[in-house]
This record gives structure tokens, sequence and C-alpha cells, in this order.
């Protein structure tokens, strides 16, 4: 009878231990993705950050979608988020930049295993005024990166699957970023 405690206790570990595929917000187990990278998460929760980190970030995830007129919806991954929140925590140090650019693209693939990324580009940008409405944030970023040529070709690539959206806020103003990647190649190549 002292076995089945021990036993229950050292599978609750192992199960603990494991790298959970779930939604992090939706603990139930039938919602758990298989190892096909072409079935990630959809629209999966904010990590480790306050409340008005994760509304903007998603509320600039729910925005950019929106600016994608027929392109499909881009699906929100925690994993790309984390990245693209390192980044933004980064640019409030160093100032804003694309430099490591393509290391994101790997630091996705080790947070998601056996992904594949066929397609990766990155929008960042930074504000100084101090608006502190999370809807109003997201707004402004999204409206800047509109009005960019290229940032909004990101925005609009049909060819994009994934989006990671971090931000981060600093005396110096508010920094974000978008990643955007797909692991299916491009139509016609």
């Amino acid at each position: 009878m002292k076995r089945l405690p021990f036993l229950t206790l050292t599978t609750l570990i192992a199960l603990a231990c494991q790298r959970s595929e779930a939604n992090p917000m939706n603990p139930d187990p039938s919602t758990a993705l298989e190892n096909d990278s072409s079935q990630l998460a959809r629209h999966t929760s904010c990590y480790d950050a306050d409340e008005w980190t994760c509304e903007v970030e998603a509320a600039i995830a729910r925005l950019t979608n929106e600016k994608r007129g027929r392109a499909p919806a881009l699906d929100l991954l925690f994993e790309s988020s984390k990245v693209a929140r390192q980044h933004s925590q980064k640019m409030v140090r160093e100032g804003i930049s694309h430099e490591g650019f393509q290391s994101r693209g790997e630091e996705i693939k080790r947070e998601l295993p056996g992904v594949k990324i066929v397609l990766l580009g990155e929008n960042v940008a930074q504000f100084s005024n101090r608006l502190e409405d999370p809807e109003a944030i997201a707004k402004e970023f999204v409206r800047m990166w509109w009005n960019s040529a290229g940032h909004r070709q990101n925005i609009e690539n049909s060819q994009y699957t994934y989006i990671g959206v971090g931000v981060a806020r600093a005396d110096s103003g508010i920094y974000a970023t978008q990643i955007f990647h797909s692991d299916k190649l491009p139509s016609g190549k």
C-alpha cells in the first residue's frame, strides 16, 4: 500500500516535467497537440507577464490579423511571442534594431522542437508617448507598421502562418516586436 502513493507522486512529477504542447490556458489534455508542426496551437496564452503586457500583445496580434484582408489569420504562438518579447526587452537596453534576426528564428525552433521554419519576417518599432491604454498602444504600433511599406508587406504576406508578439516598456518608451513565420513552403516553390 505504501508504494501506491510513491508511484502516484512519481507519475505526477514525470508528467509535470514533460513539455506540454497543449494550450497553457486550457488544461484539458484532450486538446494536446500531435507532434505535427502544421498543427501548432492556435492563439496560445501570454507567458510570464503582467496583465498590461499581455493585453497589448494580444491586441497587436488581433489588429494585425484585421489588417491582413484576404490573407488567412495568423496563429499567435506562445513560443514565438516569448522570443519576440525577449527581443523587445533587449531593445529597451540596446536600442531599436533587427540585429540577431536570424537567431530569433533559431530560438523559435528550439522552443518548438521539430518545427521547420521556411519563411521568417520581423517588424520592430518604438514610440515614446505616454499612452497607457493597451488597445491604444496596439493601434499605434499597427498604424506605424501599416504606414511603412516593408512592415506592411510583412503584415499582408499570405505565406506567413504564425505570429509572435512581444512588448517591453521603459522610461525611454514602449518597444514592440512582431515575428512572422511559416513552416510551409511558399506556393510554387
